[in-house]
């Protein structure tokens, strides 16, 4: 494999990189920036971890409505049944979705009415 085949290929040698170098690489950022403190482990409701990036990643994409066959292939997945353990959706995104979905079914009600009422008449 060549190291322009890699999307992150290692800074020393241009081959694969350890996996650590860029979770060091990350937390040092958070500890730079003054949020060091989220990798405690006494903090609520749980430290960050650098895999939370996946579950990031996941969420994020199936909020912008990507096909979760497509979120499976970029994350390595086989299927889409351990993708959509990624793919959460937020309570906000929800309630969204579900709003738009209720504004769909009040206009067909109306339009509905419109119609029997055009035919009563």
């Amino acid at each position: 494999m060549r190291s322009d085949d890699l999307v992150f290929p290692s800074p020393k040698h241009g081959g694969y990189m350890s996996d650590s170098y860029p979770r060091n690489a990350l937390y040092d950022a958070l500890s730079n920036a003054g949020l060091g403190h989220l990798r405690d482990k006494a903090h609520k409701p749980r430290p960050f971890r650098f895999h939370d990036l996946r579950h990031t990643f996941g969420a994020y994409a199936a909020q912008a409505g990507v096909d979760l066959e497509v979120i499976a292939a970029a994350m390595g997945h086989t299927s889409t049944t351990v993708t959509k353990l990624y793919a959460h959706l937020s309570p906000r995104y929800k309630r969204n979705e579900l709003m738009k979905m209720a504004t769909v079914v009040t206009r067909m009600q109306q339009r509905s009415r419109k119609h029997a009422n055009r035919k009563g008449a």
